[in-house]
């Protein structure tokens, strides 16, 4: 009996140890749920670098909200800043100097200039991304990347827009159909003796229907075929009053390189190769109601390689012409007709999945990239039909690259040196 109940102690002891064991772990987990968490054990085992975005001026396409969506999906964190174009070297000098963020991107509607890379120079263990319409003179250091665009291509599309618009024109105020100074006619260029549009110029040329399923004759890698209309020898148009005028902008040191203007001289001679053009000054045009035939007020169509002053756009307007722009202009005056734009967000910040994965395979260097559309065009200035054409054009350009300097060779040689006024003082490269 005594054993039956010290065996009975020793049971209830036991049941009490365990009870008390089962209420000390509730009571645990209950302080656990109520107090502060461990911050260290619940870090994410990767941490998503970031980039400081900064947006000088207004630029088509480039908002804080498609940039920042485009980043993350880079796995990169961004903080976009929109400030203004004048003095924002300053105002990213303070940033780099005053934050630890580890990338700095540096979007402008403008060239990428050697101060530019002097920041980036100032400050070796940070890395800088520059978005830019053209790439100037200089050495691009290792923790700097610089995105482009192609401007052989934009130049070549701009140009062809621009002959293709003046021979439009220019053959809408012929009442017979034919440019007065040349020997125009079915053997040189049926196209442009057909009829005074857009469509006529493709489909009664040979050459311009082939410079749109195919830009150069398959110049992609050597030249291969004469580019003129037809597959026949053109009129060489360096005589004054002949040829379809193109106006080209003198009065200032040219913002694009020699290989860009060529590219465009390429390409309006390949839209029409009877293309004349003729130096105009900005400042002083005449009004465009003189006939053509005088050789005088022809040049509806204007090249400018520079930017153009507030003055001159006013100018532009009293004359009536029309602008086409190989470089940026940062404001659209009446009569601006087309220009290049910036590569896409979606195309210049691609390269964010190298910092975005690895911040060891970052490669410094200048990275040349195209984006659909390369050109900006104004529609109220530019016919339906032939912004289809261009676009097409484009297409083809994009996914059949064309190397320009060989594409220059095929001009014929008279051409070629009557058209060197053009770049004087350009730079090189």
């Amino acid at each position: 009996m005594v054993q039956y109940q010290g065996g009975r102690s020793r049971f209830g002891r036991m049941v009490r140890r365990r009870f008390i064991l089962a209420c000390l772990c509730c009571v645990t987990v209950a302080v656990s749920g109520c107090g502060v968490p461990d911050i260290s054990a619940m870090r994410p085992q990767v941490s998503k670098p970031s980039a400081l975005v900064y947006l000088a001026g207004s630029i088509p396409g480039w908002t804080s909200n498609h940039v920042e969506g485009i980043a993350a999906a880079e796995q990169v964190v961004t903080l976009v800043k929109q400030v203004p174009y004048v003095n924002w070297q300053s105002s990213l000098q303070g940033e780099v100097a005053n934050t630890q963020t580890p990338l700095f991107i540096l979007v402008q509607d403008g060239p990428v200039t050697s101060a530019d890379l002097q920041l980036a120079q100032q400050y070796p263990q940070r890395k800088f991304l520059f978005v830019g319409s053209q790439m100037q003179a200089g050495t691009v250091p290792q923790n700097a990347q610089v995105v482009v665009p192609n401007s052989t291509m934009t130049a070549y599309l701009l140009g062809w827009l621009a002959g293709a618009s003046a021979a439009n024109f220019q053959l809408g105020s012929q009442p017979s159909g034919a440019l007065p100074g040349t020997a125009m006619g079915n053997n040189v260029s049926g196209a442009l003796a057909s009829a005074n549009t857009t469509s006529g110029l493709a489909s009664g040329s040979a050459g311009l229907a082939n410079a749109v399923g195919n830009p150069l004759g398959g110049l992609t890698g050597q030249a291969s075929g004469n580019l003129v209309p037809g597959g026949t020898t053109s009129v060489s148009p360096t005589g004054a009053g002949t040829g379809v005028f193109l106006g080209w902008a003198g009065g200032g040191i040219p913002q694009v390189t020699v290989g860009d203007i060529q590219s465009a001289l390429v390409g309006g001679w390949v839209a029409t190769p009877v293309v004349h053009p003729v130096p105009v000054q900005l400042a002083s045009l005449q009004s465009l109601s003189v006939s053509p035939q005088t050789g005088a007020g022809a040049q509806r169509v204007i090249v400018v390689d520079r930017v153009v002053t507030p003055a001159e756009w006013a100018q532009v307007k009293a004359a009536g012409a029309l602008l086409v722009s190989l470089c940026p202009q940062p404001v659209h005056g009446p009569g601006w007709m087309a220009g290049p734009v910036l590569p896409s967000p979606q195309t210049a910040l691609q390269f964010l999945q190298q910092f975005g994965q690895s911040q060891s395979s970052w490669q410094g260097g200048v990275i040349h990239q195209s984006s659909q559309p390369t050109i900006a065009v104004n529609g109220a200035a530019v016919s339906q039909s032939l912004q289809t054409e261009l676009a097409h054009l484009e297409t083809d350009l994009q996914t059949h690259p064309v190397h320009f300097s060989v594409a220059w060779m095929t001009v014929p040689a008279a051409q070629r040196t009557a058209w060197q006024f053009l770049w004087v003082n350009a730079p090189t490269s």
